[in-house]
């Protein structure tokens, strides 16, 4: 803010990779400085590098090839995924 300007450092992976959606997109800078990218309309999620690579993308497609809509999708990272996992290995669900 002090030097009253800004900078868009994915604004050219954004261009080139045509990442785009009418309503309900979001975006997280992560830790490492990638840009998680949610594509709501186009069910898509993807992370960018601050060069404009795609480090990885998912697209909600079924086995008809039809894409289906993300919502609100989150970005867990691995460390926190493989707590998630074990927690969720040792919990037991009861039918009563």
């Amino acid at each position: 803010m002090s030097t009253k300007t800004a900078k868009t450092p994915f604004e050219a992976g954004f261009e080139r990779h045509d990442i785009r959606t009418v309503t309900e997109g979001r975006a997280e800078l992560l830790p490492d400085g990638n840009l998680f990218v949610e594509e709501q309309n186009y069910g898509r999620a993807l992370a960018l590098d601050t060069e404009g690579n795609i480090v990885w993308q998912y697209v909600n497609r079924a086995s008809d090839g039809k894409v289906y809509l993300l919502r609100w999708s989150r970005f867990v990272p691995p460390e926190q995924a493989a707590e998630l996992r074990k927690a969720l290995a040792e919990i037991r669900c009861s039918a009563e």
